[in-house]
């Protein structure tokens, strides 16, 4: 038998990805005896499946259903809009709030864990593969050889023109204004360098005529195993020829057949012996035992290794060399430290030289709302009392991650979902909503967390939906596209037209798989979320959420805006959203273990921490000191 390609080593890497374990169909019950004439005939009990109750029950008045209780969501009426964009960007300080300036050099580290995530990865991918080579010639092993050339670079950069882009949904001409515009080929090349070089080290390619011979034993193998395995064939054909039947009459099994239930597990293929020296012990020392077999019986085969497993299991090396050293951000009394990483830094001015022409005045302006989104939450977090160390805030934010080690969806691809460019750009904002969450358990009671989940959130944990239509008018004049989002709407308000008329032919907001010409299909909340381009981090910046007002206190016929957007430049204007109708399953979710408590707790803070930041920049001094 031919092992084909690395299908084998995939089948044993997603088994060990794989969480829980596969439920047991239950066997089909025997048929029921025919009931007697006189009873009616018996009920099967519903059959129980994964699938969640469609919501197709029309809600008729969403206020009387929701028990006139709604969430402390930031509405649009009350929504405090921090205008910045006639900051003088150059100035310093750049903002004052509550008296404490925002200098540049505050900004310019904001900037650096906002948006250099890989050129921090980058950094620490280095450290790691020159700790790893120190370790080797202290120990008088060979260390193996890991240039890699531009040409190299430009060759993986052609072949991944063919992959990436589509598993990103990008076409090959926007992956490659990405990296050629947005990264520049200088960095591009740098950063790849330090990737394949990790590679290299730790998964080299097999030498092209090692692998050739390696190939060449292994086919052999295969013709000897496939002309004994039709010669064991013939002789039990031959043998059952011979037995006489069964009392049954059927034909006995050969001698040492194995019934088809008892078979034992198949076998791996055999493999010609190898020489595997070209790969370094570290390799193994590192690898999931589980996976060591196969990975080995591969190589032996002359196979080389597919790139999806070799971005995995990079990947898991990185991790487990990570945990054995330190790392952490600079200090307050490190001004130039970015990061520390087994005792090397990471000077911020070298981050900052990576980012070049990223650091463009939109990216300025959205660090420099972050930072004054933290700053307004810290003092009203002070006067709580509840303001967490930064030690006690990393201690959860580690332990946060571990949360997911093991699972098939990583912290990483968590974050990714939340809005955040990294672990880094996510852990000062993390640091504040836990505070936020102390504050709000101290108050929290059973009565109140039902109350959440039974009234305020009922739409919501019943997996309801919600029609809507959204209006966009783009600016970059906020005043005057203010002005014609006035008239439309006063068209509106005089029933001369309709909102989804007014969305449908005035409007400018992109089509997607659930939004045309302004009109949004049934969606419950997190996917109208998605459909408004809404996440926790665009939540967090602006302080509001359409989908979380929708689904927590609007009604039926309600226009929630308008509310000004400048965070994405290309999407910068004002935004309206007609709230049409409410659906629901009709279930009936009660607070009855500790998962469903935990459940609405997480919802609690997701969608009241929105207003606890925009309640905290309305009650601040906020200076702006603006372009002479």
């Amino acid at each position: 038998m031919r092992l084909n390609s690395w299908s084998t080593l995939l089948c044993g890497l997603l088994a060990i990805a794989a969480v829980g374990s596969a439920q047991e169909t239950p066997p089909a019950p025997a048929p029921a005896p025919a009931p007697a004439p006189t009873k009616p005939p018996a009920v099967k009990p519903p059959v129980r499946t994964n699938k969640a109750p469609t919501a197709n029950v029309p809600v008729a008045d969403v206020a009387k259903y929701r028990g006139e209780l709604t969430a402390v969501v930031t509405r649009a009426s009350s929504h405090f809009d921090l205008d910045l964009s006639g900051v003088d960007l150059a100035a310093d300080p750049v903002v004052v709030v509550d008296g404490q300036p925002i200098t540049q050099a505050d900004l310019a580290r904001q900037m650096a864990f906002s948006f250099g995530a890989n050129e921090i990865e980058q950094f620490m991918t280095g450290v790691l593969l020159r700790r790893v080579k120190a370790e080797f010639a202290a120990a008088g092993k060979p260390v193996p050889p890991t240039a890699v050339t531009e040409e190299e670079i430009k060759a993986k950069f052609e072949e991944d023109k063919k992959v990436v882009p589509q598993m990103r949904g990008m076409t090959i001409e926007q992956y490659e204004k990405a990296i050629l515009e947005n990264i520049g080929w200088p960095r591009y090349v740098e950063f790849q360098r330090q990737q394949l070089e990790f590679e290299r080290f730790f998964l080299p390619e097999p030498p092209e005529e090692w692998a050739k011979r390696q190939r060449e034993l292994t086919k052999e193998l295969d013709d000897e195993e496939k002309v004994k395995e039709e010669k064991r064939k013939e002789e039990e054909a031959a043998k059952v020829k011979t037995d006489a039947p069964a009392p049954d009459g059927t034909a006995k099994p050969a001698d040492g057949a194995v019934a088809d239930d008892k078979k034992p597990a198949q076998k791996l293929p055999a493999a010609p012996p190898a020489d595997l020296s070209f790969i370094p012990d570290k390799t193994w020392e590192l690898m999931d035992e589980r996976t060591v077999p196969t990975l080995k019986l591969n190589y032996a085969r002359g196979h080389g290794l597919h790139p999806l497993m070799r971005t995995g299991l990079i990947a898991s090396f990185r991790k487990k060399l990570l945990a054995t050293v330190e790392v952490r951000a600079g200090r307050a009394d490190e001004p130039d430290v970015a990061i520390v990483c087994a005792g090397e830094s990471f000077a911020l001015s070298d981050l900052l030289a990576l980012l070049g022409s990223r650091m463009e005045d939109a990216a300025k302006r959205a660090a420099l709302r972050e930072l004054v989104n933290l700053r307004a939450i810290d003092a009203r977090l002070a006067r709580e009392g509840k303001l967490l160390s930064e030690a006690d805030a990393e201690a959860r934010l580690q332990e946060w991650r571990k949360k997911y080690e093991g699972s098939l969806i990583s912290s990483d691809q968590i974050l990714s979902a939340y809005g955040y460019n990294s672990i880094w750009h996510y852990r000062e904002v993390f640091r504040r909503k836990q505070s936020f969450r102390d504050l709000t358990l101290v108050n929290l009671t059973d009565d109140r967390l039902k109350q959440h989940y039974d009234l305020a959130g009922r739409v919501f944990f019943e997996s309801g939906t919600c029609i809507s239509q959204i209006l966009f008018v783009p600016g970059p004049d906020k005043a005057a596209s203010r002005a014609k989002v006035d008239a439309l709407l006063a068209a509106v308000g005089t029933g001369e037209r309709s909102f989804a008329t007014v969305a449908r032919e005035e409007g400018k907001y992109p089509d997607s798989a659930d939004v045309h010409s302004g009109a949004i299909a049934p969606l419950v909340r997190n996917k109208l979320r998605s459909a408004l381009q809404e996440s926790e981090y665009m939540n967090f910046l602006t302080g509001h959420s359409f989908a979380d007002e929708t689904f927590y206190s609007a009604k039926e016929g309600a226009i929630i805006g308008p509310i000004w957007r400048d965070v994405v430049p290309e999407r910068a204007g004002w935004y309206v959203l007609h709230v049409d109708r409410f659906f629901t399953s009709g279930s009936r979710p009660t607070l009855d273990d500790a998962k469903a408590k935990d459940r609405a707790t997480d919802d609690l803070i997701d969608v009241t921490f929105p207003r606890f930041v925009n309640d905290a920049l309305a009650a601040c001094s906020i200076e702006l000191p603006r372009k002479q």
